[in-house]
């Protein structure tokens, strides 16, 4: 499945907030699978993609001020 959006994105909501392609076959994964906080400075999300079964993590540091 496939969303299509004629929103324009900017960098920063892609690489923060946007959903991420299956890397085995590029479809869009829509929601992870768990989402952890590691050691507290790192959030790693765990995928399954629902078209080709490919699991996948991604993970995103926690900016701290």
């Amino acid at each position: 499945m496939r969303l299509h959006t004629d929103t324009p994105r900017n960098s920063a909501f892609k690489r923060y907030l946007a959903s991420p392609a299956c890397p085995y076959c590029k479809e869009m994964l829509l929601a992870p699978m768990l989402s952890e906080l590691v050691d507290g400075v790192e959030i790693r999300h765990h995928w399954s993609c629902e078209s080709c079964g490919g699991v996948s993590v991604t993970s995103l540091a926690v900016m701290t001020h």
